[in-house]
Parts: C-alpha cells; structure tokens; sequence
C-alpha cells in the first residue's frame, strides 16, 4: 500500500484520467443526426447544453475528490452549520444555469420551423372524399383498416399523396 504521501498524485491521477475519459466520451458520442430544417438549430442547442455541462460536471468530481480526500481521516464528523452566503451562492448559481438553458430551449423551441402550426405547410388541394382510416392501438403496434376498400394492415400505414385523409384512433378491446 501506499504511504500518504503517494495518496494525492494517486488521486490526481486517477483523475486525471476521468476527466480525460470524459472529454473523448463527450466528443466522440455525437447525437443522432436530427434528419429534418431545424437540424442545425438543434445541434447548435445540444452544443451550447454541453459547454454549459461540461464544467459543472467537473467542478462537482473536483469538490467531491477534494473533499473524500482532505477528510479521509476524520474521526469525529460534524455537520455543517448555517451558511446563508453558501446557500445564497449555490441557489443563485443555479437559477442563472436554469435561466441560460430555458432560454437557450426557448430560442430552438419558438422556431417556426419547429412549431406545429408551420411543420403543417401548404394544404394540398385535393379532388372527392377524403380516404378515411380507422387505426386500432394495441399494446405492442398498430392496425389500420380502410372501410371504403375493406383493406387492413399491420404497422404499416398507406395513405395515397395527393388525397386527403382523416383518421380516427381507438384503443384495442
């Protein structure tokens, strides 16, 4: 075993090595490509969330080392007392985090791209009835059934693109 003064280039050390196996965790998992126009608002939004994480989350394994370390040995712990500035400080921290965050959500979120009354685009003009479909939910998938052709799939949707159509969804019996 170690002696004590081995322990601190220890813990430097291991780390160390998790804020290092963090950053190429963190740079090399890169989200799921959004396949859609507010792709690039998306992953500005994820990138400016990281740069906000990233420090938090070393400045808590940094505290919480520091601390396992410079009380490691303490026979008689004591609880900590009131400390309005710590408790002012911690609180006001992390509402300017919450803040930055749900306005940098509400940015990506207000975008009319992203909203679903402009996702809905152009009406299509479309000529006759509209094909009507009856969808049944079950625990595990779908099933829909067109009255007017008495046709009926399972998990698979077909609605012709020019037509209009409506649908109706029931849970199954």
């Amino acid at each position: 075993m170690r002696g004590p003064r081995g322990l601190p280039r220890l813990l430097a050390a291991v780390g160390l090595a998790g804020v290092g196996v963090a950053l190429v965790a963190t740079l090399a998992a890169a989200p799921a490509a959004a396949q859609s126009v507010n792709r690039a608002a998306i992953d500005n939004l994820n990138e400016q969330l990281l740069y906000v994480a990233l420090p938090l989350v070393l400045f808590v394994e940094i505290t919480l080392l520091y601390a396992v370390y410079r009380f490691r040995d303490n026979d008689d712990p004591k609880p900590t007392t009131k400390d309005s500035p710590l408790e002012i400080t911690w609180t006001a921290v992390t509402g300017i985090i919450l803040l930055f965050v749900g306005i940098s959500a509400y940015f990506v979120l207000a975008n009319p791209y992203i909203t679903p009354a402009a996702a809905s685009g152009p009406t299509v003009e479309t000529q006759g009835d509209p094909v009507e479909i009856d969808v049944v939910a079950y625990q595990w998938g779908w099933e829909f059934r067109y009255p007017d052709a008495n046709v009926t799939t399972q998990g698979e949707v077909v609605v012709p693109g020019a037509e209009a159509s409506s649908s109706r969804c029931t849970p199954a019996t």
